[in-house]
C-alpha cells in the first residue's frame, strides 16, 4: 500500500531557521535538513541538505532561488535586519521521490513519474502533463484501446468499475489543463492530483507481497481454528 502525505510537500523552502518535512529521495524515511548555510543571492544558488535517517544520511544538492527575510517579510540582500535566508528549490540532485512506486509498475511509467516529481519544484503545468503521459501508459497497460485517452478509459470502464474510471478521467482532465494556456496550477492542486494517482496505483498495482502475507495468515488461522492458537 502506497502512502502519500500531501502535507509533507506543502513546504516551499528550506532555511537556517526552518527544517524541512521533505522526505529523502533514497530511503523515503528521513527528512532533509540544511547542512550548509545560505549566504548569497547568487542565481541560481545551491547548497546541500542531508537525510536525518541515521541508516541513510544521503546528501542531496538543492538548487534554487534565495529570498532574504526580516520578520517573515522578503527584503533586500543588503538590509541590516535580515534574520533568515530561505532557499526555494528548483532542482534536487539526486531527485526526491514524492511517493513510493509499485515494484510491478512499468519502468517507462516510473521514469515519467520521476520527471513529474522533478517538475513539481519549478513548473507545475509541466508536472501535470507528465502525470497525464504516465496515466496514458497505465491505461494502455491495463488494456485500454481507442484513438484518445478518453476512449481508452471508457473501453475498460466495465472492468475497472465506475469509481476508478472516474478517477482516471479526472486525472486526464488535470493533465489536459497542464497543456492549456491559462492560470498556472496551484501547488495544492498538483498535490491533489498526486493523491488521486496514488489511489489509482494502489488499486491497479496492489502490494502482492502484503496480499500473500494476509492470505497465508488467513490460511493459518483457519488451520488453527483461531488467531490465539497461532
Amino acid at each position: 500500500m502506497i502512502h502519500f502525505d500531501q502535507r509533507i510537500w506543502m513546504q516551499k523552502f528550506v532555511s537556517d531557521k526552518f527544517d524541512t518535512s521533505w522526505k529523502c529521495g533514497r530511503c523515503g524515511i528521513g527528512a532533509l535538513k540544511l547542512i550548509e548555510p545560505i549566504k548569497t543571492k547568487t542565481a541560481p544558488f545551491s547548497t546541500s541538505v542531508k537525510c536525518t535517517n541515521l541508516h541513510c544520511q544521503t546528501i542531496h544538492r538543492v538548487i534554487g532561488k534565495v529570498a532574504f527575510m526580516a520578520n517573515d517579510i522578503e527584503t533586500s540582500e543588503n538590509y541590516h535586519r535580515i534574520d533568515d535566508r530561505r532557499l526555494y528549490p528548483s532542482q534536487f540532485i539526486p531527485e526526491l521521490i514524492m511517493f513510493e512506486m509499485p515494484l510491478s509498475l512499468d519502468e517507462q511509467i516510473k521514469r515519467l513519474l520521476i520527471k513529474a516529481f522533478n517538475h513539481f519544484w519549478y513548473d507545475l503545468d509541466a508536472c501535470a502533463n507528465k502525470i497525464r503521459q504516465a496515466l496514458e501508459l497505465i491505461v494502455v497497460g491495463k488494456g485500454g484501446t481507442g484513438s484518445t485517452l478518453d476512449k481508452m478509459i471508457k473501453s475498460i470502464k466495465t472492468n475497472l468499475g465506475e469509481k476508478l474510471a472516474e478517477t482516471l478521467l479526472a486525472l486526464k482532465w488535470i493533465g489536459n489543463d497542464g497543456s492549456h494556456v491559462g492560470r498556472p496550477f496551484a501547488r495544492e492542486e498538483i498535490l491533489d492530483a498526486f493523491g488521486l494517482l496514488v489511489d489509482v496505483l494502489n488499486q491497479l498495482y496492489p502490494d502482492e507481497s502484503e496480499q500473500e502475507r494476509r492470505q497465508s495468515l488467513a490460511q493459518l488461522i483457519n488451520e488453527k481454528k483461531g488467531m490465539k492458537n497461532l
